[in-house]
């Protein structure tokens, strides 16, 4: 849930971060409070693997943001996440 929305235009928005590849560090991993495995969840998130994003435990993620704050590719995992539960719902 929310309690606030925040509606910026273009130019209020911060500039994109450009990701580089992930160079499986395992910081993410290290990272993580529930102790998921980000960059599978990443790589499932992205091929859209469904079946293997609920293996590998997605709902559990808490998006609290610790894998992408430690990742020195800057790769927005959590938006990944976000991105492929919301597409879980809507199936």
């Amino acid at each position: 849930t929310t309690n606030c929305l925040l509606a910026a235009d273009h130019t209020e928005s911060p500039s994109e971060v450009i990701a580089q590849a992930c160079i499986r560090c395992g910081h993410c991993a290290e990272a993580c409070p529930a102790s998921l495995l980000p960059q599978q969840l990443y790589w499932y998130a992205r091929a859209k693997d469904y079946e293997q994003l609920a293996a590998h435990h997605l709902p559990d993620c808490i998006e609290c943001g610790a894998c992408a704050y430690v990742c020195p590719s800057d790769i927005p995992l959590v938006q990944y996440y976000r991105a492929a539960k919301g597409e879980i719902r809507l199936m």
